[in-house]
C-alpha cells in the first residue's frame, strides 16, 4: 500500500460533514415579495404600509396585524 492509497483510505473512512437543511419557517425578519422576489426589511415594510419599495406591490396586510395598529393607536386620535 503507497502512501497515497493510505491517505486515500482515510479520507473514505471519515464520516462526512452533515448538511444542515434549510430553515422552512422564516423568523421574520425579511420579507419576500410575491410579484418580484425582493427581499425587504420587514419594518421597512411595515413603514410602508405593506407596499414594496421597489415593484410598489401590495403585500398581504394579516387581519391580526390591522387590530394590533388599531389598538396601538393613541385613544381619540383618528
Amino acid at each position: 500500500m503507497s502512501l497515497f492509497d493510505w491517505f486515500a483510505n482515510r479520507r473514505k473512512a471519515e464520516p462526512t460533514q452533515q448538511v444542515q437543511p434549510e430553515r422552512d419557517v422564516s423568523d421574520g425578519l425579511w420579507t419576500k415579495c410575491d410579484a418580484c422576489g425582493v427581499l425587504t426589511y420587514t419594518k421597512d415594510l411595515r413603514a410602508n404600509q405593506m407596499v414594496c419599495l421597489e415593484c410598489n406591490h401590495h403585500c398581504g396586510f394579516l387581519a391580526v396585524n390591522a387590530l394590533s395598529s388599531s389598538l396601538m393607536r393613541a385613544p381619540g386620535s383618528r
